[in-house]
């Protein structure tokens, strides 16, 4: 919808809300992009925790709950991403030059409306009293900034609290003042930015029935069902146009109505960072032209051989990739090293039992190094060692500060998924139980990420013995193997159920001939060598939403937690045609 400006009345103002696409054409980060910077930064632990990757709030709030995280060091990072000076079009001062402009409110954190206003708006503070006393358009940074870090809202908790606290309920009446008659226009926004619609969906859900008459500007042209129906339910229209030709509309219509000069000079008197070229009337992108039809969207389907350029990788392979990359014997200690051990004595045989699981055969011994006491109970199968002290009645009592254990990678597969099944009760905070002569223990070791290893382990190991018992083949690799080998264990498992799996991609595909609204379709090929279960496989991996326009990279395609359905199956010809 062109001319949108110029169908404004006289009097008639609007609310300006901007979204960080706007920023990113002046050279910041967007929301994604600082998702995608903290959750690189993530353990491989943490990575598996978070939901949604292009959710800045959700990859946030892991990033603090991990053991290295703090909510400064993770705002100084995100401060990091906006230091360097960025460049500031001309038209971003023709805000400060509509007049019928009354607020702006944004989720960004940069402060190009600061520098394109100066002196001339009012900045409201989001988490206090904060009355619309001035003629001076306002600005609400709903998110904050980094001028006042114990404001910024990053993480999911951080929203909840916007959701449920009192101390924000002025910022809402303030909305609610600021949209009564006026016109509330959305740019700059991506509509599938699912942190962008948490956010408006609140503020809606604050204005109640009172719902503002909203217009949203983008350039999409492919928009998701859910999309479209949280925008109907919302009354929002949308202006089919990209943000720098709404700019120059604008622009046009302050000329018109003698608000700026026809000019191509910035305003002075402003407070800007860095001026770029101005756009001239010939640089605006002009329609096709109908000599020459663009192609339609299509079914792209992508082959990974030999020639393909570019990297594929599913969440689904990362999963398993986990476990190939542990170390064997599976194992695990803080307990520094025992450089001088004073005393070992010999205590006698135990039989120990953990829930409904019970080890036969170890040998309990007392330890004492750099002064400090351990409780080591042994088999040929797996080892705990852990600080304890005997209580007065006799009983042995852990300290919860230092733990070692390992598990031999020697196992046949039944045993290994015994002893697993041990330790899986142990870190799930199941009491560890023996007795021996007049000495008794009853402990817990609860560990989170130790219980998250041992879940994965023992995910493998049962898979392989389902593929083995359908492929009626003996179950007679080597543990280690079978942890090496995880992928491979997982593409068979899923060929024999033969049901799509939900799982999530990164794409970078290279010189594919890519446009906006293309299916993608990707075909890849494996070998697997497991003893008994020698397979050509097949994998298709289609991805659920099309290509957005942020996601073309010259003729190929970047991206990020895209969500897809993959189906292996087994596929005999495929090796000898390719």
């Amino acid at each position: 919808m062109t001319n949108f400006i110029n169908r404004l009345r006289d009097g008639e103002n609007i609310v300006l809300w901007i979204g960080d696409i706007l920023g990113k054409l002046m050279g910041y980060p967007s929301k994604r992009d600082l998702a995608k910077l903290v959750y690189n930064d993530l353990d491989k632990y943490s990575k598996l925790e978070v939901s949604d990757v292009n959710s800045l709030a959700d990859v946030c709030q892991v990033y603090l709950d991990s053991v290295t995280g703090s909510k400064l060091k993770l705002l100084n990072k995100l401060k990091n991403s906006y230091s360097n000076s960025k460049e500031t079009s001309d038209l971003f001062y023709l805000f400060p030059k509509s007049p019928f402009i009354s607020a702006v409110v944004t989720t960004n954190f940069d402060n190009l409306i600061e520098n394109s206003y100066g002196p001339d708006i009012q900045k409201m503070d989001v988490q206090g009293e904060c009355e619309i006393g001035t003629s001076l358009p306002r600005l609400y940074k709903i998110n904050g900034d980094f001028e006042h870090l114990d404001k910024m809202l990053v993480t999911k908790q951080d929203l909840r609290k916007l959701k449920l606290l009192s101390l924000y309920n002025p910022l809402f009446e303030n909305l609610k003042c600021e949209l009564k008659d006026r016109i509330l226009l959305f740019i700059g926004y991506d509509l599938e930015d699912p942190d962008t619609r948490d956010i408006l969906s609140l503020i809606y859900k604050k204005l109640g029935d009172s719902k503002p008459n909203a217009y949203f500007v983008t350039s999409s042209s492919i928009i998701n069902t859910e999309t479209i129906n949280w925008l109907n339910s919302n009354e929002i229209k949308l202006l089919k146009q990209n943000e720098i030709e709404f700019l120059t509309e604008l622009k046009t219509y302050l000329i018109d109505k003698k608000h700026i000069p026809y000019t191509d000079d910035k305003p002075k008197g402003l407070s800007i960072k860095k001026k770029l070229q101005v756009i001239a009337d010939d640089e605006i992108p002009k329609p096709f032209d109908l000599e020459k039809e663009p192609r339609q969207p299509k079914v792209k389907k992508i082959i990974i051989g030999e020639n393909f350029e570019g990297k594929v990788k599913t969440y689904f392979e990362m999963q398993s990739e986990f476990v190939q990359n542990l170390q064997l014997p599976i194992s695990r200690s803080n307990i520094p090293e025992f450089t001088r051990k004073e005393k070992i004595t010999t205590i006698g045989k135990v039989n120990v039992t953990c829930g409904d699981s019970t080890l036969l055969n170890f040998t309990l011994k007392f330890l004492k190094s750099n002064g400090v006491n351990y409780f080591e109970i042994k088999n040929r199968e797996c080892k705990i060692i852990f600080e304890g002290k005997v209580s007065k009645d006799n009983k042995i009592i852990t300290t919860d500060r230092y733990l070692a254990y390992s598990i031999s990678e020697s196992l046949p597969i039944k045993r290994s998924l015994e002893v697993c099944d041990f330790f899986l009760n142990l870190f799930s905070g199941e009491r560890l139980e023996f007795n021996i002569g007049y000495l008794s223990a009853s402990l817990t070791m609860k560990n989170k990420i130790e219980k998250f290893k041992i879940e994965k382990i023992l995910d493998v190991l049962n898979k392989y013995s389902f593929i083995c018992s359908e492929a009626k083949v003996t179950p007679n690799e080597k543990f280690s193997k079978i942890l090496k080998k995880s992928y491979e264990v997982d593409i068979i498992f899923h060929t024999i159920l033969g049901k799509p799996l939900d799982s999530k991609i990164d794409i970078d595909i290279k010189n594919e001939d890519f446009i906006e609204g293309d299916t993608v379709i990707i075909v890849r090929s494996f070998k697997t060598n497991l003893k008994g279960l020698k397979f050509n496989i097949l994998e298709t991996i289609s991805l659920e939403d099309t290509v957005t326009k942020s996601e073309l990279e010259g003729s190929g395609v970047y991206g990020f937690g895209k969500k897809t359905k993959i189906i292996f199956k087994k596929d005999l010809d495929f090796f000898a045609s390719s």
